[in-house]
């Protein structure tokens, strides 16, 4: 579903919305993640970065803002998949989605999603 109005020009990339699944296997805690969404058109822009300490291990975080269509059904804790083939070579890369919003624009809306990828 696409907002009337909605910047669909400027979403040259595409992605797949993955959703998590828990379940117990043998008893034990199961953690799975299955495409719930393919061929997401979007825009992708980093935002920021940083550099912290998980576990005692450096890891950089650099967050994005990824706008698509309003009416998706994407919510915080999915992932995104995005292949980058502009480069030449096909480099995959995850993004955890932090939150989501409606961003209102002049005569359309999108919807925003607040990501973050870490090494």
């Amino acid at each position: 579903m696409t907002a009337i109005g909605a910047p669909i020009h400027l979403f040259q990339q595409s992605v797949t919305i993955q959703r998590r699944s828990d379940s117990l296997a043998n008893g034990s805690p199961s953690l799975s993640w299955a495409n719930h969404l393919t061929n997401v058109p979007c825009m992708i822009q980093q935002t920021g970065g940083s550099e912290a300490d998980v576990y005692a291990a450096n890891r950089n975080r650099r967050q994005y803002t990824l706008l698509t269509s309003v009416g998706q059904d994407i919510v915080a804790k999915d992932r995104v998949l995005y292949t980058d083939s502009t480069s030449g070579s096909n480099v995959s890369r995850t993004f955890d989605i932090q939150s989501v919003r409606v961003n209102s624009f002049t005569r359309s809306s999108v919807l925003e999603l607040l990501c973050e990828e870490t090494d």
